[in-house]
């Protein structure tokens, strides 16, 4: 008997199907199961490759087959679809499974998971670089002491504004870095818009999401800022994120040009945050 290579595995809540192929595509498995029977069924197969189409269940069979030594894709539906031949049974669906898996399309997943493997311990090994470089500059170190602002944020922003001085005030810092809205005069009445987002986008996006990150902490019951609280109180949190990386970047300015580190309102000598 041909040894099954690959199993298409469609999940249900009670009946289960199954359909598995050996390495020419011979069809060598084609069967029902019954929810108590499925993992007395893998724990007795060679390990072999099984894919299921990504659903509710899913994860929980994914993780209970990957731990008797198979080798489990979750597969999204959408690419499942394009192999279904006729109508729609769990039995069509556990072949059009199966035949997603070819030989080839597995030695591309596998160049595929490699090379994305590859890249992320390139950008570890490149992100504790950088905190190594910010912990051993004063400058990164003290903007790093803002809420929101980490080694990233702080190394950017240090690379990306040479002269903090050629900025009037931290308020044309943060119109630089397109943190500040737009505006809208008519007939002698003043609107405010959307951010103007110009300048760079990395550095605005990362300033976002720092503030996003301390808005949802305050949310979580955090007490970080009063003025923030008293702004979440009013205003949707997206506005108040925005708002946020506003202020982040006009404290940022004052440090870099004045010195200090930051400290929350009510410290002498140095830079708050209201």
């Amino acid at each position: 008997m041909d040894e099954t290579t690959t199993i298409g595995f469609d999940v249900a809540k009670q009946i289960f199907q199954v359909h598995g192929i050996s390495g020419d595509g011979k069809v060598t498995i084609k069967r029902q199961l019954r929810r108590s029977e499925v993992l007395r069924f893998f724990g007795k197969l060679t390990p072999c490759r099984v894919g299921l189409e990504a659903c509710g269940g899913s994860h929980f069979w994914a993780r209970e087959i990957r731990g008797l030594g198979h080798d489990v894709r979750l597969i999204p539906p959408a690419y499942v679809k394009p192999y279904v031949k006729r109508g729609k049974t769990d039995a069509i669906d556990a072949e059009a499974i199966c035949e997603r898996l070819p030989p080839d399309s597995r030695m591309a997943l596998k160049m595929l998971a490699d090379q994305i493997d590859a890249l992320t311990e390139r950008a570890e090994a490149l992100e504790r670089q950088i905190v190594s470089e910010v912990r051993a500059d004063d400058t990164m170190r003290r903007l790093s002491t803002i809420p929101g602002i980490g080694p990233i944020t702080a190394a950017t922003i240090q690379a990306l504004v040479p002269d903090p001085g050629a900025f009037v005030s931290g308020r044309h810092f943060a119109a630089w870095v397109g943190l500040t809205p737009k505006t809208n005069s008519s007939g002698g009445k003043e609107r405010l818009g959307r951010i103007s987002k110009m300048g760079n986008p990395a550095l605005r996006s990362l300033l976002v999401v720092g503030a996003t990150a301390v808005v949802a902490h305050v949310r979580r019951g955090a007490t970080i800022s009063p003025w923030l609280t008293a702004l979440l109180a009013r205003r949707p949190a997206k506005v108040a994120a925005i708002a946020l990386a506003n202020k982040m970047a006009r404290i940022a300015w004052a440090l870099l040009t004045k010195g200090g580190i930051f400290a929350r309102k009510g410290t002498t000598n140095e830079h708050a945050m209201a």
